[in-house]
């Protein structure tokens, strides 16, 4: 397997993505490190990373700097409660995920292997919108929730930008 799509393995059809990944310009790109949280990731120094108002979410956002490669990105910390985070990634049964619209796929996201999978947000608010998940271990007793919500009338899907971001994703060792 070869290719890199967010930094995930996914195999020879995504051979195009290595290219566009190694190609973004990351010459004013900083670190956003998170002791606390347990993980670094890089990123354009235009966007700051912001604490949402519902927990400890570490949101990355960028609408207007570049249009055609729109950073959404949300990190947060989740407790395993006793489950293999293969058995929560494949746990698709959460209303609030909307409808899946992948199978659950294993991936390689910086550092560290988890899984990721697909959904269509189903609220009437939020039509027309899907979520990518990505579950990676942090430790034996947490995982980092990674997600990127996207707008499909736009024609959007994970751009350069969030691909090179999430590849240099690292859980604190």
């Amino acid at each position: 397997m070869v290719g890199f799509v967010m930094g995930m393995q996914y195999g020879d059809q995504n051979k195009s993505n290595d290219k566009m990944i190694q190609n973004v310009d990351m010459s004013d790109w900083v670190t956003y490190q998170n002791d606390e949280l347990g993980f670094s990731v890089m990123h354009p120094d235009y966007i700051l990373p912001t604490i949402s108002d519902y927990g400890e979410t570490i949101v990355f956002y960028d609408e207007d700097k570049n249009k055609d490669n729109k950073v959404s990105l949300s990190f947060s910390v989740n407790e395993l409660k006793g489950r293999t985070l293969e058995e929560i990634s494949f746990d698709n049964s959460d209303p609030m995920l909307g409808e899946i619209i992948s199978d659950t796929k294993k991936i390689k996201l910086g550092n560290t292997e988890g899984y990721t999978y697909t959904t269509e947000v189903g609220s009437a608010s939020r039509a027309g919108y899907f979520v990518i998940y990505f579950f990676v271990p942090k430790d034996s007793n947490e995982f980092v929730h990674i997600a990127s919500t996207k707008d499909r009338a736009r024609g959007e899907e994970l751009n350069s930008i969030e691909n090179k971001i999430l590849s240099t994703f690292k859980v604190k060792k």
